[in-house]
């Protein structure tokens, strides 16, 4: 009985394994980059649009999003699959400007990047903390990224459903509300927080001691996780 029980888990994962690598399309940017047809290390040029708005953290940035053609070397190739780009304004110096403090990249733009050096999402290891390489692994992002101000070229025409946008406009209005609700500097203002971060995935002002606590003991994800799976109904 042991035997066929190890046997059974056994042939399920391999049929895991099997089955999800059948299922990437053969110009799925996580192919390509096992054949080394995609080079994830060398400078690349991708046509495509956002899946998701600009998501604003205390760091900067991000967006998710879908490309549709990729020019690498001399190179011109259809690909798919989601990456996460990140944003970091940088202040100014003597020779340039203060880049802005946000692309405001909205849903569905259609956008060209410049990108270099994308990774696949991984975890800190710190233990206990959330899983945060499982978690992109599930929402189908392949890579992550970073992008500057002058590597964002904004295209004409939109993608993505109407359904998403008017989802994403309704988050965008309560996550207004709840700030009115609660406004910064009163003693309710965490209240707001801990509000936004369960019922709408927003965990930007959190503070430090609130993020420790949960994370102490070990329901942290209940803040994080809750929020975005509201959030993912609009993707």
């Amino acid at each position: 009985m042991l035997l066929l029980s190890l046997l059974g888990f056994f042939l399920c994962g391999t049929f895991l394994a099997a089955e999800e690598h059948h299922v990437l399309p053969p110009d799925h940017i996580e192919q390509l980059a096992r054949q080394d047809r995609f080079l994830t290390d060398q400078p690349v040029r991708l046509v495509g649009w956002a899946q998701t708005p600009s998501v604003k953290r205390g760091f900067g940035e991000y967006f998710d999003f879908e490309p549709t053609e990729a020019a690498q070397g001399d190179q011109l190739f259809p690909v798919q699959g989601t990456i996460r780009v990140y944003y970091f304004p940088r202040p100014a110096s003597s020779r340039r400007a203060a880049d802005p403090r946000s692309l405001n990249v909205a849903y569905g733009e259609r956008l060209a990047l410049s990108l270099q050096n994308l990774r696949r999402p991984r975890n800190f290891l710190n233990p206990g903390s959330f899983d945060y390489e499982a978690y992109t692994r599930r929402q189908g992002i392949a890579f992550s990224g970073r992008v500057r101000a002058e590597e964002v070229e904004r295209l004409s025409g939109r993608e993505g459903s109407r359904w998403t946008q008017a989802l994403l406009g309704l988050r965008s209005r309560l996550l207004d509300f709840l700030d009115q609700r609660f406004p910064a500097g009163q003693a309710q203002t965490n209240q707001g927080a801990i509000l936004k971060a369960i019922l709408l995935g927003d965990d930007n002002d959190l503070d430090l001691d609130t993020r420790s606590d949960f994370q102490a003991s070990g329901t942290y994800h209940v803040l994080v996780v809750s929020g975005l799976q509201v959030t993912a109904l609009a993707a």
